[in-house]
């Protein structure tokens, strides 16, 4: 039997928690979103220390120590170009 990316997320799941169990609505929005944040925190951490590398975007740390990060403003003209459309 092939699975699906979403089946074996389920599985998974089920693998880490044997006793879980829930609603379909409950399934979605907590075992699989909690797995898709997980995915999407790694990714996101790559791409802000590419951006932070690559001098489009600026890691601050604030007071607490927490890092923040927002965009350089002096490579605005470059970001433009980065994400417009690619014409036809």
């Amino acid at each position: 039997m092939r699975l699906s990316k979403t089946e074996k997320l389920i599985l998974k799941y089920v693998l880490e928690h044997p006793a879980a169990k829930d609603s379909e609505r409950g399934i979605l929005e907590w075992w699989l979103l909690e797995e898709e944040i997980a995915s999407r925190a790694a990714r996101v951490r790559r791409a802000l220390s590419n951006l932070v590398g690559a001098g489009l975007m600026l890691k601050k740390t604030g007071l607490d120590g927490a890092a923040f990060y927002t965009a350089n403003r002096g490579k605005f003209a470059e970001i433009r170009r980065l994400v417009a459309p690619i014409p036809e």
